[in-house]
């Protein structure tokens, strides 16, 4: 089999991990994992490993490089020889690739590392899945939204905010204290107007005042 990311180059028998076959391309020290292989290998693992791991070591964790990840060209399966579809795998900052015919998987080099330090590697398959894809889209929206939040109030205001929103979702008169809290705060539509709208509004008022007070009540003008 040739790699996919060095053509010219063929892979080489490798154990991946303890029981896991796979190929490795000499030159970029990246790894074909075939499907059979990965499937041998978990039906072997404990039952504790096969379980969901929703914890990562948040040391490891990266922003993704989404420019690299888009000027890679495509790659080909090195056995059914079809182009590779990429998933990405959430809080790693990377994508892998699988074959939709083989079920094979690619990995770049040092991605089987990281995958197993953050305890992804025994469910691997399950990263494919529409489900996951789909979660991740939403946590990284949140975590999107919530880096402006941080970013606009500043870390000391936004933690006070994020424990006072805590403690509010687990009371059980949490609608009485909301309705109170928009009643001692007098809300209005001005305080959600965008904050470049309300400047606007109040430089308008000010000029108007400016010239109110510049005039004589007395003075006729005369318009040409």
């Amino acid at each position: 089999m040739k790699s996919p990311v060095q053509p010219e180059v063929v892979l080489v028998e490798s154990e991946l991990d303890i029981g896991l076959t796979s190929w490795r391309c000499p030159v970029s020290g990246g790894h074909w994992i075939p499907a059979p292989s990965y499937w041998q290998w978990h039906s072997q693992l404990p039952l504790t490993l096969k379980e969901p791991k929703t914890e990562r070591k948040m040391d490891k964790i990266q922003p993704p490089d989404i420019e690299s990840q888009l000027v890679r060209p495509a790659i080909i399966c090195p056995e059914s020889h079809c182009l590779l579809v990429r998933y990405k795998v959430g809080g790693l900052g990377i994508f892998i690739d699988r074959s939709p015919i083989s079920g094979g998987i690619w990995l770049d080099a040092g991605e089987w590392n990281l995958l197993k330090e953050n305890n992804f590697h025994a469910s691997l398959h399950e990263i494919f899945t529409s489900s996951y894809q789909k979660r991740i889209m939403r946590e990284e929206a949140h975590e999107a939204l919530m880096h402006r939040f941080y970013t606009d109030l500043g870390e000391e205001v936004a933690e006070d905010l994020v424990h006072i929103a805590e403690w509010l979702k687990l009371h059980p008169k949490k609608r009485r204290i909301i309705a109170w809290l928009h009643e001692q705060l007098a809300l209005d539509e001005d305080d959600f107007r965008p904050a470049q709208e309300t400047e606007d509004k109040d430089a308008v008022f000010d000029r108007a005042e400016l010239i109110t007070n510049e005039t004589d009540p007395n003075e006729v003008i005369i318009h040409e």
